[in-house]
């Protein structure tokens, strides 16, 4: 008797397979579901183009968060000091909290893209794709934030960057701890060049953010899946983050963090990002809260 056929890895509401399995409830996840000004977008929003397809409301320089909750605000989180939000262990709610609106932690950040035409470079330099799983708003606003007013908005960030450049097919990873002095050194950056072949030619390409704590620290890993089709995702880049990354390219004391800190707190925002695009298209996204010790057998 021949054995019953393996059962498929599992997938998710778009059809495409997860890297790691659902976290056990209560845990916060979010799916887009069409709604181009969802309740739970910060700063952009989406524009639909047809065919279930959408672009950024500013394909220049695209900056759409999902928030865990939307009523997590600049005057509602406790505080943005990062030695107190790590202490603690998160920014809003601890990520187990009743109701499915907890601080995310360990995550899974999946779209699904096109990039048809890109700009030129700018300040912001070459043309590029991130997804940002971050603290709350990446600002330079130097105004007081959070209930206790005690640093500047530009602590809102605590932030890791999973970039990828569409002409050349390179990936990187970026650590943010009080925007933009707070950027880890570039030389510090763990990058690839030529990971994949340069994709700006209209394909469909599906990217993955997966961002968990370890003991030692965070685990940054960055998936992509050049088919498109949803289960033939490589992993081209991991990197975990246990104070060696760094330093900071001009100080980040004023949030009354570290040099080489590790951003290992449950955030806020989950941030989807594009920089220098003309036509840049997109669908099927999601934030899962997942269980790292339990991968799908990919």
């Amino acid at each position: 008797m021949l054995p019953a056929p393996a059962a498929p890895p599992e997938a998710d509401a778009f059809g495409i397979r997860k890297i790691y399995a659902d976290a056990q409830p209560p845990s916060n996840s979010w799916t887009f579901t069409g709604n181009p000004r969802d309740p739970r977008f910060m700063e952009q929003y989406f524009v639909a183009v047809g065919d279930g397809w959408f672009r950024p409301s500013d394909s220049k320089m695209m900056r759409v968060e999902v928030l865990s909750d939307p009523a997590a605000t600049e005057n509602t989180i406790p505080t943005f000091d990062i030695a107190k939000v790590l202490a603690k262990g998160y920014l809003y709610r601890p990520p187990a909290s009743a109701g499915g609106k907890g601080d995310f932690l360990n995550i899974e950040q999946t779209w699904r893209f096109k990039v048809i035409k890109m700009g030129e470079r700018s300040a912001n330099g070459e043309p590029h794709i991130e997804l940002v799983p971050g603290g709350y708003r990446q600002t330079s606003d130097r105004k007081p934030a959070g209930a206790d007013k005690a640093v500047p908005a530009s602590c809102e960030a605590m932030s890791y960057h999973f970039n990828i450049y569409p002409a050349t097919g390179r990936v990187k990873f970026e650590k943010d701890s009080d925007h933009t002095t707070g950027y880890a050194v570039e030389p510090s950056n763990p990058t690839l060049r030529n990971a994949v072949d340069p994709f700006a030619d209209g394909r469909e390409v599906i990217q993955k953010a997966v961002l968990y704590k370890t003991k030692a620290g965070m685990k940054l890993e960055l998936y992509l899946d050049m088919t498109g089709e949803g289960n033939a995702f490589e992993k081209v880049l991991e990197y975990e983050d246990h104070g060696q990354w760094g330093p900071t390219r001009g100080g980040n004391a004023e949030c009354n963090a570290a040099e080489n800190v590790v951003l290992s707190m449950a955030r806020v925002a989950i941030g989807y990002r594009c920089d220098n695009m003309l036509d840049f298209q997109f669908k099927d996204l999601s934030v899962r809260s997942i269980d790292p010790s339990r991968p799908t057998g990919r």
